[in-house]
């Protein structure tokens, strides 16, 4: 496993917008990037990325570039040096499920093997599935948060530590780590 990104469908489900990413390079990749990662996002119309793809059709996508999952959000040549940044060789996205099973997000992975063995692959689908458990959540904590700012709008005024925030860790323990690193 080389990194890890998340994708997000607005509430109104007209755009799929960059959430987070984890990869050892951030900082460099980060420099890459024409503005902040959380900040790039695309119509949920333009299937030709295979991001959008992933929750247009509910399914698993993979290529060898991550320049499919980046068409018509970042320039090519930007892509490519960020794939060489990373060392990945082949990029595997998930569809995101709510409780009804709707695609409301796209969790991908990047590997630095050519193919994603069965073994790799479960895990990977473990991974998703635990973040779906993990929106859900996050739904529900942005509906709190909107109330909140509701409520400041009426004037009324709370503290800052009253104001809930939402942020995503995902541990592998040592264990896992070794999993992942035989398969690969």
């Amino acid at each position: 496993l080389n990194g890890a990104a998340v994708f997000r469908l607005n509430r109104e489900r007209t755009r799929l917008s960059a959430y987070t990413y984890a990869h050892r390079f951030r900082t460099i990749i980060d420099r890459l990037l024409p503005k902040k990662f959380g900040g790039l996002s695309i119509p949920i119309t333009t299937t030709e990325n295979l991001a959008v793809r992933t929750v247009m059709e509910n399914a698993r996508q993979q290529s060898m570039l991550l320049a499919d999952f980046s068409k018509n959000v970042l320039p090519d040549q930007i892509v490519h040096n960020i794939q060489r940044v990373m060392g990945a060789k082949i990029f595997v996205s998930y569809p995101i499920h709510d409780t009804e099973n709707n695609a409301v997000g796209v969790m991908m992975f990047a590997v630095g093997a050519t193919t994603v063995i069965p073994q790799l692959e479960q895990l990977f689908v473990f991974f998703t599935e635990h973040i779906a458990a993990i929106f859900t959540h996050a739904v529900d904590v942005e509906r709190i948060i909107a109330e909140y700012r509701s409520e400041k709008k009426r004037g009324i005024v709370r503290k800052a530590k009253e104001v809930p925030r939402i942020k995503f860790t995902l541990r592998i323990t040592k264990r896992q780590q070794r999993y992942i690193l035989r398969y690969i």
